[in-house]
């Protein structure tokens, strides 16, 4: 898919998933697993499964949560912040590809239909 090949070309093996999961992090580091499943609409096992991959590929770590000691926070490593400015490059310029051809009208629509389909699925 053009995510995948525009990573790729850029020297970035991100996958949609964790390019949100990232996304999140920046805007709010050390957010709980659960908290990152609420905003991705992954549930608990893919949320592990892809943390896990993302620490291995030196992007996050995981920490304790001081508020719950049940809780895990995941922090972003100075890795996965240097990579902030390329990666957002990267995903704008995908969005940008993806919607070539659709006018401000359309894209309002879109963007109006996905909220409502959004505020759907919340429990």
């Amino acid at each position: 898919n053009r995510f995948k090949h525009n990573f790729e070309v850029y020297n970035l093996n991100l996958t949609p998933d964790m390019w949100m999961i990232l996304m999140r992090l920046w805007e709010q580091d050390g957010q709980t697993q659960q908290a990152l499943c609420n905003f991705t609409l992954k549930d608990r096992p893919t949320m592990s499964h892809l943390i896990d991959a993302m620490t291995k590929m030196g992007l996050v770590v995981r920490h304790e949560s001081k508020e719950d000691q049940r809780a895990k926070n995941v922090c972003l490593t100075p890795y996965g912040k240097s990579i902030e400015g390329k990666a957002r490059f990267v995903g704008n310029k995908t969005l940008k590809e993806a919607l070539r051809g659709l006018s401000q009208e359309e894209l309002n629509i879109c963007q109006e239909t996905l909220r409502i389909i959004f505020n759907n699925s919340k429990l």
